[in-house]
């Protein structure tokens, strides 16, 4: 939303408000669907309670079902924070679009022995804080089969291969724009 929708020139100034607005209309827009509401950058990395807090606004103020959060250990503390609010987590690892620029690019993830080894403890930590799914974006499809299997939870995908339980597909993507 904040590169294709909004003009920015990544997703990293997506600020809770926005986030607010976009969530409603695809409540409004799908009002049988079951809606995800990404958390943006800066909405839950400095404290469990700013998480819960922008979670809960999300959930009353957009009408989402549940919401999604980058990183893996670092801010697993997070996911329980919101999970015992009663709020569904989804967990998103690998590429990480809202902090690609500043750690791995916009680049697939898992290439390395270091970044298989980093992506299998933090599978473990967001399935362990209760994340109900997870997505893996920029995953080789190769390695995608295995990391389903460190978890039992659903796992879906955005340019993870086939070996998942979902795709993930932008419409903007699919068109080329």
């Amino acid at each position: 939303a904040g590169m294709v929708s909004l003009g920015m020139p990544s997703t990293a100034p997506v600020s809770l408000d926005d986030m607010l607005r976009i969530s409603a209309a695809v409540r409004r827009g799908a009002p049988d669907t079951f809606v995800i509401g990404d958390m943006p950058f800066g909405s839950y990395e400095v404290s469990q309670e700013d998480a819960a807090r922008s979670a809960i606004a999300l959930i009353k103020g957009a009408g989402v079902d549940a919401v999604k959060l980058e990183g893996g250990k670092r801010i697993a503390s997070r996911i329980e924070s919101i999970v015992d609010c009663g709020i569904p987590v989804m967990g998103h690892l690998g590429l990480t679009p809202q902090t690609a620029s500043g750690t791995t690019g916009y680049r697939p993830y898992g290439r390395s022995r270091e970044q298989i080894q980093e992506l299998h403890r933090d599978m473990l930590a967001v399935a362990e804080a209760g994340a109900f799914s997870v997505l893996l974006e920029g995953i080789p499809g190769d390695l995608t089969a295995v990391v389903r299997s460190w978890v039992n939870i659903p796992v879906y995908g955005i340019g993870a291969g086939t070996e998942v339980d979902g795709q993930l597909l932008l419409a903007y993507d699919l068109l080329g724009l």
